[in-house]
């Protein structure tokens, strides 16, 4: 399936090519990439409401259910929510907190978004958190504090602390825009089976509101993790400060 799509217009209605053969994109997510440019270019500014369901059939001359997936594809990258009563209304841009093991650096890949980190310490240090690594004696331990960003404004502050004898020399590689996940298992060979995660609200440290640039009066979430290999060995640990204006945690609760 082929389709093209001009800028959106809430005036003007838009011809749509589609020629059936050798396209595997569903339609409703080329019209959620059009609105999603729409939206980011400015277009429809936060607060802002798309179109009616009914006009948005009408400009790209689809039916409700095309629309309808569309919509629930920007919500899911939280770029708008829905106002019962009113319709779609643009986000300032939330991100939901990954249920299922992502590094950040890939989890802003999908949702489109640029994302680079400034490294504030790289080094190797003594460990003292024995009860945590569950080892009997102190070891090296990499350490790398970062600030992580996206679309260059801050939003999460992270700490990790990494077994040194399973990644020596790795204080000598680059992590402004490397995965330390991806690092961890493709660099060094070492299977992530899966990671223990705590999470909680507190308020932010001062340190954590003047490094992330927030107002100190909003909460953050902070989420402690142990990263497990295959073995059952604990390979890291640490922690992450989101801003809670900038992330949500949803969870779908099953019978």
């Amino acid at each position: 399936m082929v389709l093209q799509i001009l800028p959106v217009s809430c005036y003007n209605i838009i011809h749509i090519i589609i020629n059936c053969r050798g396209e595997n994109v569903h339609l409703y997510e080329k019209i959620a990439r059009n609105l999603e440019q729409a939206i980011r270019s400015g277009k429809y500014k936060v607060g802002d409401l798309l179109p009616s369901e009914k006009k948005l059939m009408d400009i790209y001359d689809v039916s409700r259910i095309t629309i309808r997936n569309a919509l629930k594809l920007l919500e899911s990258k939280g770029l708008i929510r829905k106002i019962q009563g009113k319709g779609a209304l643009v986000n300032e841009t939330i991100f939901w907190y990954p249920n299922h093991l992502i590094s950040f650096t890939k989890d802003m890949e999908i949702k489109g978004k640029k994302s680079f980190s400034k490294v504030l310490e790289k080094k190797v240090v003594k460990g003292s958190d024995l009860e945590i690594l569950n080892l009997k004696e102190n070891i090296d331990l990499f350490k790398l504090k970062r600030i992580r960003f996206t679309d260059d404004e801050p939003v999460a502050l992270q700490i990790h602390f990494v077994r040194y004898d399973f990644v020596p020399g790795i204080e000598s590689l680059e992590f402004s825009r490397r995965s330390l996940y991806d690092t961890l298992e493709n660099d060094y060979g070492l299977e992530i089976s899966h990671v223990e995660q705590e999470i909680k609200a507190r308020m932010p440290t001062e340190e954590e509101f003047k490094l992330l640039g927030m107002n100190p009066d909003i909460p953050v979430f902070f989420v402690k993790s142990k990263i497990y290999m295959s073995e059952g060995i604990i390979l890291a640990w640490g922690f992450s400060i989101f801003k809670s204006d900038k992330y949500a945690i949803r969870l779908i609760l099953r019978k």
